[in-house]
């Protein structure tokens, strides 16, 4: 059992977000592999609120494309908060043209049915609910992370297309809010590792 955490520990410490890739194509059954990790993550009242779409392709540059446009309709009298982003929009609508495959991660949520099985009596907190499945989605994503590095893909968690949510929603159609996009190819790059606050800093004992 030392042995296996040791290695789960040593994995977490050498994933690294990578921001440029190799051209050569991802396997279907390595994609296949890394969504079978995500989904197996802990979930709040076992909800598995998570739905996810994978770009590669023409569709995968049509994403970017959007994203692309996206943050060139943008005014800063009009939208003040989006316009400080804007270099970000662009930022990663690159990545997502460079990577080999794109995964998105949708949040899909039913208040009724959260309310029953996550409350069992009083009020509902929605924002209680939502926190549960944000926290959900985002550990099926730290898997799908760690899943793509031990298989040797170099990934990126990119939040930006985030604040493109209803634009990519109208262009794709389904249901749910984005909540993530995980750009990922084969790595073409070797960051050096981030330094790390010691854990006294961030951490309080209590009894």
């Amino acid at each position: 059992m030392q042995q296996n955490s040791d290695a789960l520990l040593a994995a977490m410490r050498a994933r690294r977000s990578i921001r440029t890739w190799q051209s050569r194509p991802i396997p279907r059954e390595h994609l296949e592999r890394i969504l079978e990790a995500a989904i197996w993550a802990p979930s709040a009242d076992n909800l598995q609120p998570w739905r996810f779409v994978v770009f590669q392709g023409e569709r995968k540059q049509e994403l970017a494309a959007l994203l692309h446009r996206f943050a060139a309709g943008m005014q800063p009298g009009i939208n003040p908060v989006l316009w400080v982003h804007r270099h970000g929009i662009r930022r990663a609508a690159e990545m997502i043209a460079q990577a080999a495959a794109v995964v998105t991660a949708w949040a899909v949520f039913s208040p009724s049915d959260a309310a029953v099985r996550l409350v069992a009596s009083g009020d509902l907190a929605p924002l209680f609910t939502w926190t549960m499945v944000v926290e959900s989605v985002a550990a099926a994503v730290q898997n799908l992370l760690l899943a793509a590095h031990g298989l040797g893909l170099g990934a990126v968690w990119l939040g930006y297309p985030n604040l493109a949510t209803r634009e990519v929603h109208a262009w794709l159609g389904g249901e749910g809010q984005l909540l993530a996009t995980v750009a990922l190819g084969y790595p073409a790059e070797q960051p050096a590792p981030r330094r790390r606050k010691p854990l006294p800093s961030v951490v309080r004992w209590e009894g």
